[in-house]
Order: C-alpha cells, then structure tokens, then sequence
C-alpha cells in the first residue's frame, strides 16, 4: 500500500482492533442525537403504556413512579440494545472487509486516502459529516454512524498527533485552515 507522492504528510499507519471498535462506540454513542431521539422514543412508549394500563396519575408521588419507571425502562432497553449492536458489530468487523486491521492515511491534494488490505478510498475536502477529538482518538465521521477512527497511540508524538488533527479538521471545512 503505497502513498500518493503528492501527499502534504507523511503517511499514519493504523492498527484497528475490536477494543478500538468497542472504546468508540462507547465514545460516540452517547454523543449521538439519534441514541437520544430512540431514548426519549422508548421512554415515551413505556410512560403511554403505563397511561393506558393505569390512567393518568393522580398524585406527585404517581407522576414521580412513572417517570422513575419510564427512564428505567428506557435505560436497560437502550443498554441491551447498544449491547446487541456492539456484539453484531464486532461479529461483521474482520480483516476481509477492511475494518480490523492496518489502515493507511495519508493526506493529497483531494482529501484524505485510506487504504486497508480490502479498501482505497479518498475523503474529499469538504466531504466529511463531523471530525472529533477526544483523548483517546481522531474520529473522522463521513456519514450519521460511520467513523474513521485513529487512536492516539498509532502517531510518534503529541505533537504528530495534534498536526494530523488541524488536518483533520479542513476535511470538514473544504481544505482551508481552521482557527484554534
């Protein structure tokens, strides 16, 4: 896998594994509007079951055991399905398809080229959804639940790694700098 010599950086080799795919989507999950929109669906749904089993409470201390029962509701079923997620995620991740494994990115004068054992695709300026930070990683989303992801232990240094991350961030804006 070779780099385009037109390349502004030099090229960062990443090792994805499953603990890398499980710390993201504990990253980024939560941070999701979608996993709260279902949250807020699933405790609703259990809060309009309760109206209908029982009536509409009639007292504080019954409003208060709804909304008690709605969150708890709405939490395990959450917890159980991001588990369910989780597992068939890391089941369907392999090697074969590109997502375990070493992935080369390296910035060009298009965007940014990623290459695994299975794939080469170019990110295009201006042609990412979101670009996150956290202590941990680079995340580099290209669609609503589609992320690039570039652990913090695969670059030489702080100081690469923050390079690549004032990179990272023109994907979002088209290739020109970004303040801060």
């Amino acid at each position: 896998m070779n780099s385009d010599p037109d390349s502004e950086h030099e090229p960062v080799r990443v090792d994805i594994t499953r603990w890398d795919l499980v710390t993201l989507n504990l990253a980024i999950t939560p941070r999701l509007r979608s996993t709260w929109l279902a949250w807020g669906f699933v405790a609703a749904c259990a809060g309009g079951i309760e109206i209908a089993a029982d009536g509409y409470p009639t007292t504080a201390r019954a409003w208060f055991g709804m909304v008690t029962a709605m969150l708890l509701v709405a939490t395990v079923f959450s917890t159980v399905m991001f588990g369910i997620t989780l597992c068939a995620i890391l089941f369907m991740s392999g090697t074969a398809n590109g997502v375990i494994g070493e992935h080369i990115y390296v910035f060009t004068d298009h965007g940014l080229r990623e290459q695994t054992s299975a794939n080469d695709t170019l990110i295009r300026w201006n042609g990412v959804r979101d670009v996150r930070r956290t202590s941990r990683f680079i995340l580099i989303g290209v669609s609503p639940a589609l992320y690039h992801v570039l652990p913090r232990r695969c670059f030489e240094s702080a100081a690469k790694y923050d390079e690549f991350w004032r990179a990272v961030r023109r994907l979002k804006h088209g290739g020109r700098p970004t303040p801060g």
